[in-house]
């Protein structure tokens, strides 16, 4: 297909792209059965080719599908009737051609419209390809275009057993080139859900000819041991991998078929042929499962793998959630009672352990109460919000900002001394007073803070003796007028 590539620019080139294939396909059927005993059709890899011209061209393929039809058969029916004649007889067999092609893609389309994706995407589908694809169309044509042969006085003087016998084997030729040349397209179609031929290793290859050869010129029963190497292909390479190597495998048995070498060879020269279809069916239906069943199980891995990492980030997502829900106030977004303690309790055991000062501020809203009571709990909210937003803003990062509890918030300070603890809360208290809110009624609200401070000293064996001391402090500042930084020393 990629030597046809630079020919299928246009829809015009296209056409004669795929009419060159089906010629090609049609004169490698005729060489091959003229190699047979007989001779007898025993593969048409042109049935195979006007299906994918159909489903490639579209309307253009049916031209090319009669074209190459009359090109191929034309020159053989020209040696045994007169010209014109021969030309009445090589349209009417391409329109049989043609036909059988129409059929095939129906049976390919309607295929498709019931299972709703591409055929030939998963095991079940083959025995449906087989039988509405690869059988019926040969079954319902072929006995027209022996009738013409028979009309045209090409049939020859043969019982009514012969006919039938021949008949027989027209109609498995075509199913044939239908059965083998299919899966080749599908598995071209979908070329980028497949491994790449061209990654083929050389001794597969190899083994696969030495196999053939040794089948075929001294021991015929060692063609057994192409099946492993099949089993292989099949698993690895897929559709496309069992499709090559079935047309290889077919055309091999055939050649060496009608040498009267191989394991087919011998006996009646109808029945040899009869037991290489066989071979190849089997063979060849057994791949394309084998290779269809590999991918269904690949593609429903790579979903479940899909599934898993999708539901791992959800659970990620929601454990991250979660834990922030269990360390954050989700009114006012910053860190709760509890992840504020544990944090404390840290900073504590490193100031203890790496001698470092460290202070504690407790804050509280002033006459909270009677904002929720004047203005109503959302502004209350918005005056909780606003102050967190504030205090966080005049902040370092490495200090300790959370929720107490109600209108009361704690600060952690570490490395900091007792000097630089008033100045910072004195900070926060000059930064709340600055807030002013304007509420929807047209009110605004203003409010003031009261903190208490605590530094750290050497009798404060654990945190809760360091929280009480700021807690004092906030009550003495609270008693005091409010609106005042308070330390635990007294000063103010």
């Amino acid at each position: 297909m990629r030597l046809l590539r630079p020919l299928a620019g246009t829809p015009n080139r296209l056409a004669l792209s795929l009419t060159v294939l089906y010629v090609l396909c049609g004169y490698g059927s005729v060489l091959l059965a003229r190699l047979a005993a007989g001779p007898l059709p025993v593969l048409d890899f042109a049935a195979g080719a006007g299906l994918i011209c159909l489903l490639l061209g579209g309307r253009r393929g049916y031209l090319s599908v009669w074209l190459g039809s009359v090109i191929v058969q034309l020159p053989q029916l020209a040696m045994m009737l007169e010209l014109q004649p021969a030309l009445l007889l090589a349209g009417l067999l391409a329109l049989v051609s043609t036909a059988e092609a129409h059929l095939a893609r129906i049976g390919w389309r309607n295929s498709e419209m019931r299972i709703r994706h591409p055929l030939l995407r998963e095991p079940r589908e083959l025995a449906h390809f087989w039988l509405h694809v690869a059988m019926l169309p040969p079954l319902l044509t072929q006995p027209v275009q022996l009738l013409l042969l028979n009309l045209a006085g090409l049939g020859g003087e043969r019982g009514f057993l012969e006919t039938g016998w021949y008949l027989l084997m027209l109609v498995l030729g075509h199913a044939s080139g239908l059965f083998l040349l299919g899966p080749c397209y599908a598995g071209w179609r979908d070329r980028g859900r497949w491994p790449r031929l061209l990654s083929l290793p050389w001794w597969w290859i190899a083994a696969f000819i030495a196999v053939l050869a040794s089948a075929f010129l001294v021991y015929r029963h060692t063609l057994m041991l192409v099946l492993p190497l099949l089993l292989v292909l099949a698993i690895q390479y897929g559709l496309p991998g069992t499709g090559l190597a079935m047309v290889l495998l077919a055309v091999a048995s055939v050649t060496a078929t009608a040498r009267g070498l191989g394991i087919f060879a011998g006996g009646m020269p109808g029945l040899s042929y009869l037991n290489l279809q066989v071979f190849l069916f089997s063979t060849g239906f057994m791949l394309h499962y084998l290779a269809l069943a590999q991918s269904l199980l690949l593609r429903h891995r790579m979903r479940l793998e899909a599934e898993v990492i999708a539901r791992t980030e959800a659970l990620t997502a929601s454990n991250a959630k979660l834990a922030e829900l269990a360390t954050i106030d989700a009114l006012t977004g910053v860190r709760n009672r509890r992840e504020w303690l544990r944090r404390a309790t840290e900073q504590l055991l490193q100031a203890r352990r790496y001698p470092a000062p460290m202070s504690v501020l407790v804050l509280d809203l002033d006459h909270f109460k009677l904002i929720n009571d004047q203005h109503g709990h959302h502004a209350g909210d918005l005056a909780l919000i606003a102050a967190c937003d504030a205090c966080t803003a005049s902040l370092r990062a490495s200090d300790s900002f959370g929720r107490w509890g109600g209108e009361e918030f704690a600060v952690l300070l570490p490395a900091t001394s007792e000097e630089e603890s008033r100045r910072v809360a004195e900070k926060l208290r000059q930064a709340v007073a600055a807030i002013c809110i304007s509420l929807d009624t047209g009110a605004v609200v203003r409010i003031t803070a009261s903190i208490g401070m605590a530094s750290l000293r050497d009798d404060d064996h654990d945190l809760e003796r360091l929280i009480r001391r700021a807690d004092d402090a906030l009550y003495r500042a609270k008693r005091g007028g409010r609106d005042c930084v308070v330390c635990d020393s007294g000063e103010a």
